[in-house]
Protein backbone atom coordinates (compact mmCIF):
# COMPACT_ATOMS: atom_id res chain seq x y z
CA UNK A 1 0.00 0.00 0.00
CA UNK A 2 2.89 2.19 0.86
CA UNK A 3 4.63 1.97 -2.43
CA UNK A 4 1.40 2.77 -4.62
CA UNK A 5 0.86 5.89 -2.77
CA UNK A 6 4.56 6.75 -3.28
CA UNK A 7 3.86 6.51 -7.08
CA UNK A 8 0.77 9.41 -7.12
CA UNK A 9 2.71 12.69 -8.04
CA UNK A 10 1.41 15.69 -6.27
CA UNK A 11 -0.64 16.21 -9.70
CA UNK A 12 -2.58 13.18 -9.70
CA UNK A 13 -2.90 13.77 -6.03
CA UNK A 14 -4.61 17.06 -5.96
CA UNK A 15 -6.70 15.67 -9.41
CA UNK A 16 -8.00 12.43 -7.24
CA UNK A 17 -9.00 15.25 -4.95
CA UNK A 18 -10.91 17.29 -7.47
CA UNK A 19 -12.51 14.35 -9.12
CA UNK A 20 -14.10 13.28 -5.63
CA UNK A 21 -15.65 16.91 -4.92
CA UNK A 22 -17.26 17.08 -8.54
CA UNK A 23 -18.63 13.98 -7.09
CA UNK A 24 -19.24 14.48 -3.98
CA UNK A 25 -20.94 18.03 -4.98
CA UNK A 26 -23.64 15.71 -7.11
CA UNK A 27 -24.78 13.43 -4.12
CA UNK A 28 -28.00 14.33 -2.63
CA UNK A 29 -27.77 11.90 0.00
CA UNK A 30 -24.28 12.91 0.82
CA UNK A 31 -25.83 16.69 1.30
CA UNK A 32 -28.71 15.68 3.31
CA UNK A 33 -26.47 14.05 6.11
CA UNK A 34 -24.20 16.58 5.89
CA UNK A 35 -26.85 19.16 6.24
CA UNK A 36 -28.08 16.59 8.99
CA UNK A 37 -24.85 16.94 10.90
CA UNK A 38 -24.64 20.92 10.62
CA UNK A 39 -28.28 21.00 12.11
CA UNK A 40 -27.43 18.85 15.12
CA UNK A 41 -24.41 21.25 15.40
CA UNK A 42 -26.69 24.54 15.49
CA UNK A 43 -28.90 23.11 17.80
CA UNK A 44 -25.80 22.19 20.63
CA UNK A 45 -24.79 26.05 19.47
CA UNK A 46 -28.34 27.34 20.46
CA UNK A 47 -27.50 25.72 23.85
CA UNK A 48 -24.70 26.88 24.21
CA UNK A 49 -25.51 30.41 23.51
CA UNK A 50 -28.92 30.06 25.82
CA UNK A 51 -26.95 28.41 28.65
CA UNK A 52 -24.33 31.68 28.70
CA UNK A 53 -27.46 34.08 28.35
CA UNK A 54 -29.44 32.73 31.34
CA UNK A 55 -27.38 30.98 33.31
CA UNK A 56 -24.46 33.15 32.81
CA UNK A 57 -26.64 36.32 32.81
CA UNK A 58 -27.94 35.80 36.16
CA UNK A 59 -25.01 34.68 37.79
CA UNK A 60 -23.45 37.85 36.36
CA UNK A 61 -26.17 40.37 37.98
CA UNK A 62 -26.90 38.34 41.19
CA UNK A 63 -25.00 35.72 42.63
CA UNK A 64 -23.62 32.20 41.77
CA UNK A 65 -25.99 29.31 41.24
CA UNK A 66 -25.37 26.25 44.08
CA UNK A 67 -26.05 22.50 42.48
CA UNK A 68 -24.01 20.48 44.96
CA UNK A 69 -22.37 22.76 48.05
CA UNK A 70 -18.57 22.40 47.97
CA UNK A 71 -18.67 20.28 44.42
CA UNK A 72 -19.62 22.37 41.37
CA UNK A 73 -21.44 25.77 41.30
CA UNK A 74 -22.34 28.59 38.22
CA UNK A 75 -20.64 31.07 38.48
CA UNK A 76 -20.04 33.98 35.85
CA UNK A 77 -16.46 34.42 34.76
CA UNK A 78 -15.27 36.19 31.50
CA UNK A 79 -12.31 34.43 29.70
CA UNK A 80 -10.49 36.19 27.06
CA UNK A 81 -7.95 32.63 26.40
CA UNK A 82 -8.81 29.50 25.35
CA UNK A 83 -10.96 26.54 26.43
CA UNK A 84 -10.44 26.05 30.32
CA UNK A 85 -8.69 29.60 30.52
CA UNK A 86 -6.01 28.93 29.35
CA UNK A 87 -4.08 31.44 26.38
CA UNK A 88 -5.81 34.42 28.23
CA UNK A 89 -5.46 38.04 26.41
CA UNK A 90 -5.17 36.67 23.01
CA UNK A 91 -8.71 37.08 21.94
CA UNK A 92 -8.12 38.44 18.62
CA UNK A 93 -5.81 35.85 17.09
CA UNK A 94 -7.91 33.23 18.94
CA UNK A 95 -10.75 34.53 17.53
CA UNK A 96 -9.26 34.19 13.81
CA UNK A 97 -7.79 31.00 14.73
CA UNK A 98 -10.92 29.29 16.00
CA UNK A 99 -13.01 30.99 12.53
CA UNK A 100 -10.19 29.54 10.42
CA UNK A 101 -11.01 25.77 12.26
CA UNK A 102 -14.61 26.16 11.71
CA UNK A 103 -15.02 26.42 8.51
CA UNK A 104 -12.24 23.67 7.60
CA UNK A 105 -14.40 21.69 10.22
CA UNK A 106 -17.34 22.39 7.82
CA UNK A 107 -15.75 21.67 4.67
CA UNK A 108 -13.90 18.37 6.55
CA UNK A 109 -17.84 16.88 7.50
CA UNK A 110 -18.59 17.46 3.61
CA UNK A 111 -15.51 15.77 2.42
CA UNK A 112 -15.49 13.14 4.99
CA UNK A 113 -19.07 11.81 4.31
CA UNK A 114 -17.65 8.47 2.71
CA UNK A 115 -16.12 7.64 6.62
CA UNK A 116 -19.55 6.75 7.97
CA UNK A 117 -17.87 5.86 11.25
CA UNK A 118 -20.65 7.69 14.32
CA UNK A 119 -17.79 8.11 16.26
CA UNK A 120 -16.13 9.79 13.42
CA UNK A 121 -19.45 11.90 12.52
CA UNK A 122 -19.82 12.76 16.11
CA UNK A 123 -16.52 14.05 16.95
CA UNK A 124 -16.67 16.53 14.41
CA UNK A 125 -20.23 17.70 14.72
CA UNK A 126 -19.36 18.47 18.40
CA UNK A 127 -16.38 20.00 17.65
CA UNK A 128 -17.50 21.93 15.45
CA UNK A 129 -20.40 23.28 17.97
CA UNK A 130 -18.20 24.07 20.00
CA UNK A 131 -15.62 26.03 18.49
CA UNK A 132 -18.31 28.18 16.59
CA UNK A 133 -20.02 28.55 19.97
CA UNK A 134 -17.14 30.27 21.31
CA UNK A 135 -16.36 32.28 18.09
CA UNK A 136 -19.43 33.74 18.69
CA UNK A 137 -18.39 34.87 21.78
CA UNK A 138 -15.25 36.48 20.94
CA UNK A 139 -16.28 38.18 18.26
CA UNK A 140 -19.39 39.67 19.70
CA UNK A 141 -18.48 40.40 23.25
CA UNK A 142 -14.51 40.49 22.94
CA UNK A 143 -14.35 37.78 25.77
CA UNK A 144 -16.00 34.15 26.10
CA UNK A 145 -18.57 33.57 28.70
CA UNK A 146 -18.02 30.63 31.13
CA UNK A 147 -19.97 29.77 34.21
CA UNK A 148 -19.39 25.86 35.14
CA UNK A 149 -16.88 25.59 38.09
CA UNK A 150 -16.25 21.98 40.01
CA UNK A 151 -14.99 23.51 43.12
CA UNK A 152 -14.52 20.37 44.61
CA UNK A 153 -10.92 19.56 42.49
CA UNK A 154 -10.65 23.57 41.37
CA UNK A 155 -10.82 22.70 38.15
CA UNK A 156 -11.00 25.74 35.67
CA UNK A 157 -14.46 27.24 34.93
CA UNK A 158 -15.74 26.44 31.35
CA UNK A 159 -18.58 26.32 29.62
CA UNK A 160 -21.40 24.11 27.18
CA UNK A 161 -19.41 24.76 24.24
CA UNK A 162 -15.78 23.61 25.89
CA UNK A 163 -17.40 20.74 26.91
CA UNK A 164 -18.67 19.91 23.17
CA UNK A 165 -14.91 20.49 22.36
CA UNK A 166 -13.30 18.33 24.70
CA UNK A 167 -16.09 15.29 24.20
CA UNK A 168 -15.53 15.47 20.63
CA UNK A 169 -11.73 15.43 20.95
CA UNK A 170 -12.01 12.15 23.01
CA UNK A 171 -14.40 10.30 20.25
CA UNK A 172 -12.19 11.81 17.65
CA UNK A 173 -9.05 10.07 19.20
CA UNK A 174 -10.69 6.65 20.18
CA UNK A 175 -11.76 6.65 16.35
CA UNK A 176 -8.47 7.50 14.92
CA UNK A 177 -6.43 5.08 17.83
CA UNK A 178 -9.05 1.77 17.59
CA UNK A 179 -10.85 2.57 13.89
CA UNK A 180 -9.09 4.66 11.94
CA UNK A 181 -6.47 1.84 10.53
CA UNK A 182 -8.81 -0.87 9.67
CA UNK A 183 -11.24 1.60 7.80
CA UNK A 184 -8.57 3.03 5.81
CA UNK A 185 -7.24 -0.42 4.39
CA UNK A 186 -11.14 -0.86 3.88
CA UNK A 187 -11.28 2.32 1.64
CA UNK A 188 -7.87 1.66 0.08
CA UNK A 189 -9.01 -1.70 -1.38
CA UNK A 190 -12.12 -0.79 -2.50
CA UNK A 191 -10.48 1.94 -4.43
CA UNK A 192 -8.34 -0.33 -5.84
CA UNK A 193 -11.39 -2.42 -6.81
CA UNK A 194 -12.58 0.00 -8.23
CA UNK A 195 -9.89 1.22 -10.50
CA UNK A 196 -9.22 -2.39 -11.84
CA UNK A 197 -12.55 -2.61 -12.96
CA UNK A 198 -12.64 0.74 -14.58
CA UNK A 199 -9.46 -0.96 -16.14
CA UNK A 200 -10.89 -3.96 -17.32
CA UNK A 201 -13.56 -2.13 -18.59
CA UNK A 202 -11.60 0.20 -20.51
CA UNK A 203 -9.59 -2.77 -22.11
CA UNK A 204 -12.82 -4.59 -22.93
CA UNK A 205 -13.67 -1.38 -24.87
CA UNK A 206 -10.28 -1.42 -26.52
CA UNK A 207 -10.18 -4.71 -28.00
CA UNK A 208 -12.63 -5.77 -30.33
CA UNK A 209 -14.97 -8.68 -30.14
CA UNK A 210 -14.99 -12.01 -32.32
CA UNK A 211 -18.37 -11.31 -33.61
CA UNK A 212 -16.09 -7.50 -34.46
CA UNK A 213 -13.50 -9.13 -35.87
CA UNK A 214 -15.33 -10.80 -38.23
CA UNK A 215 -17.37 -8.04 -39.42
CA UNK A 216 -13.98 -6.30 -40.14
CA UNK A 217 -12.54 -9.15 -41.93
CA UNK A 218 -16.01 -9.27 -44.05
CA UNK A 219 -15.80 -5.88 -44.80
CA UNK A 220 -12.22 -6.00 -45.93
CA UNK A 221 -13.38 -9.07 -48.08
CA UNK A 222 -16.06 -6.96 -49.80
CA UNK A 223 -13.94 -4.19 -50.06
CA UNK A 224 -10.91 -6.23 -52.64
CA UNK A 225 -13.95 -7.69 -54.39
CA UNK A 226 -15.36 -4.77 -55.24
CA UNK A 227 -11.76 -3.59 -56.20
CA UNK A 228 -11.11 -6.47 -58.17
CA UNK A 229 -15.73 -6.01 -59.61
CA UNK A 230 -14.30 -2.50 -60.44
CA UNK A 231 -11.41 -3.29 -62.10
CA UNK A 232 -12.45 -5.83 -64.73
CA UNK A 233 -15.48 -3.48 -65.66
CA UNK A 234 -12.46 -0.76 -65.89
CA UNK A 235 -10.74 -3.61 -68.69
CA UNK A 236 -14.11 -4.54 -70.38
CA UNK A 237 -14.11 -0.83 -71.14
CA UNK A 238 -10.83 -0.59 -72.70
CA UNK A 239 -11.31 -3.13 -75.30
CA UNK A 240 -14.89 -2.46 -76.24
CA UNK A 241 -13.33 1.47 -76.88
CA UNK A 242 -10.41 -0.09 -78.63
CA UNK A 243 -13.01 -2.29 -81.14
CA UNK A 244 -15.32 0.87 -81.46
CA UNK A 245 -11.93 2.50 -82.89
CA UNK A 246 -11.16 -0.09 -85.67
CA UNK A 247 -12.68 0.79 -88.97
CA UNK A 248 -15.14 -1.78 -90.16
CA UNK A 249 -12.95 -2.64 -93.43
CA UNK A 250 -10.37 -4.10 -90.81
CA UNK A 251 -13.02 -6.03 -88.16
CA UNK A 252 -14.21 -7.54 -91.86
CA UNK A 253 -10.53 -8.86 -92.30
CA UNK A 254 -10.37 -9.62 -88.62
CA UNK A 255 -13.65 -11.50 -88.80
CA UNK A 256 -12.86 -13.76 -92.19
CA UNK A 257 -9.30 -14.24 -92.95
CA UNK A 258 -10.13 -16.83 -95.79
CA UNK A 259 -11.38 -13.96 -98.09
CA UNK A 260 -8.06 -12.41 -97.87
CA UNK A 261 -6.69 -16.03 -98.56
CA UNK A 262 -8.21 -15.69 -102.21
CA UNK A 263 -7.39 -12.39 -102.95
CA UNK A 264 -4.24 -12.80 -102.46
CA UNK A 265 -4.44 -16.12 -104.78
CA UNK A 266 -6.27 -14.12 -107.44
CA UNK A 267 -3.62 -11.17 -107.68
CA UNK A 268 -1.25 -14.49 -108.15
Amino acid sequence: MDKEKKKLSAKEVFDNLKKDFSVAVKDKKRWFYCLLELLIAAVLIAVDQLTKKFIYGYCAEHEDIIIIDGVIRFTAVENTGASFGIFSGSVTSLGIVSLICSIVLIGFIFYSYRYRNNWLRASLTMITAGAIGNVIDRFALGYVRDMVYFELIDFAVFNFADSCLTIGTALLIIYILFMYTKESETLHKERKEALQDKTAAKTALDVPTSEESSSQTEKADFNEGSETTVSEKNEATAVSEENEATTPSEQINAQDPVSETKDEDGKD
